[in-house]
């Protein structure tokens, strides 16, 4: 039977343990010209940018990571109902 392995790699094809911005032989990443959607401030992105996502400069991006780290993603409202029901649930198993 064929090897289905991609490249020969035992490390499952997702380059396990290498760092992110390790691009191997590929060269240098390509940057394009970029107005932040937030601040205004033209930038530099590895990607070309399109209308139908938003773009955003080194410190807006930071500033987004930031907040969605402290507000636990934007998933406080259902983690809250996630932990409401399993309230719910542990108060009905537990009154046996």
């Amino acid at each position: 039977m064929r090897d289905f392995n991609r490249g020969g790699r035992s490390e499952g094809g997702r380059g396990r343990g290498r760092r992110f911005d390790d691009r191997g032989s590929r060269g240098p990443v390509e940057m394009h010209k970029a107005i932040c959607d937030n601040c205004g401030k033209e930038c530099e992105v590895p990607f070309r940018p399109s209308k139908d996502k938003p773009v955003y400069c080194d410190d807006c991006f930071g500033e987004r990571r930031e907040s969605r780290e402290r507000n636990g993603g934007g998933n406080s409202k259902q983690l809250d109902l996630i932990i409401e029901k399993l309230d719910k649930v542990l108060e009905i198993v537990t009154k046996e």
